[in-house]
């Protein structure tokens, strides 16, 4: 083996990767999740662990994001391979993990911002601790993009990526019809313009003055700059949008099962009791597909997740295992399955694999 290679691979063993923190981050909020029952408040406890990290000034955000840049560069020049003397190297190593640690230190001092954030869509029927977790992924969005030198406070720009990653998370698990991610986008568009010209002409807005406002420029709306884009797709408005926009929301707008449609005293009188109850014939059939579509759904992880989720929950053989058991087969800890297990089904619940599980319409 050549002594680059050595050194690569010594340094992809020793050091994590932003992958790694993401799974460090989202471990955190799982492992409070799991132990939400015994205690009363999991987010003062998670608050009092991230509250331990000091917030930064903005010539330290300078200072760390210098870093970070330095970092990816001298990453770069050594994943490139060729030749490189040896106080060479050792000075771009030194530099990249530099750059990892104040990525992590960034991260760190700014994981009390997605809380922040994530509190004020606290009752739109989605755990909090998931609102956290899609809020650190927008955060870690926000800082792969963010630019020190424009002069802004990486909070004032980290803000909008991680509202943006807890408003699509919502927008994907609460409704009963998903809309793509680009008509989330429209119709949070549509609505704030609505409201905008509302506010200012004390009326509702014609289709022509809605058109006109979602058609004009970002930078007459606010600040150039380190902003981060517009709320919505760049795409402009028609007519045809603007009707097609409406027919998405409007389609999306169901009913609940627990909706009265007659006497609320009335028996049966939920919308729900008027569903002809499936078939044996049909739950078989719907079990069978949904069987095929988990393993389908499973398949796509990485092998070792696969492996530990299939003998975790029988899908090999039908019999499932306790945390011990499979802990003796990868000779890990009860302690390290669970940790695997929840990074695994916490890939499961993302909207692209989800969709494979979801039951199919034609199925009743």
């Amino acid at each position: 083996m050549r002594a680059n290679d050595t050194d690569t691979t010594d340094r992809d063993a020793a050091e994590p990767t932003l992958d790694d923190l993401a799974d460090a981050l989202l471990l955190e909020a799982e492992a409070l999740a799991d132990r939400s029952a015994d205690l009363p408040d999991a987010l003062t406890q998670y608050l009092h662990a991230i509250g331990r990290t000091p917030l930064l000034t903005q010539a330290q955000e300078v200072a760390l994001m210098q870093a970070i840049v330095a970092g990816a560069e001298a990453r770069a020049t050594l994943e490139a391979g060729g030749r490189i003397a040896p106080p060479v190297r050792r000075r771009l190593r030194h530099a990249d993990a530099a750059g990892e640690a104040a990525r992590t230190e960034m991260i760190s001092a700014n994981l009390r911002l997605v809380v922040s954030i994530a509190k004020k869509y606290r009752d739109h029927g989605v755990p909090l601790l998931d609102l956290i977790q899609e809020g650190n992924i927008g955060l870690m969005r926000a800082l792969a993009k963010f630019d020190a030198d424009k002069g802004f406070k990486f909070s004032t720009y980290a803000t909008w990526w991680i509202r943006q990653a807890v408003t699509r998370y919502l927008a994907e698990m609460s409704r009963v019809i998903r809309l793509p991610v680009h008509r989330g986008d429209d119709r949070r568009a549509y609505y704030g313009a609505l409201n905008a010209l509302r506010m200012a002409l004390g009326r509702e807005p014609g289709d022509a003055e809605l058109i006109a406002f979602l058609n004009e420029p970002a930078e007459r709306k606010g600040a150039a700059g380190n902003k981060p884009p517009k709320d919505g797709p760049t795409a402009r408005w028609t007519p045809q949008k603007l009707d097609s926009v409406r027919e998405a929301i409007r389609i999306a707008c169901v009913d609940s099962l627990d909706r009265q449609i007659g006497a609320v005293d009335a028996p049966d009188s939920r919308l729900g009791a008027f569903i002809p109850a499936p078939t044996d014939t049909a739950h078989t059939a719907e079990a069978a597909l949904m069987s095929a579509a988990l393993r389908a759904a499973v398949a796509t992880l990485p092998e070792r997740e696969r492996h530990l989720i299939a003998l975790r929950y029988g899908l090999e053989d039908g019999q499932e295992r306790t945390l011990a058991e499979v802990g003796e087969v990868f000779g890990v800890s009860r302690e390290r399955v669970r940790q695997i297990e929840a990074v695994a089904l916490r890939r499961l619940r993302h909207p692209a694999r989800a969709r494979l599980i979801r039951p199919r319409p034609d199925v009743a």
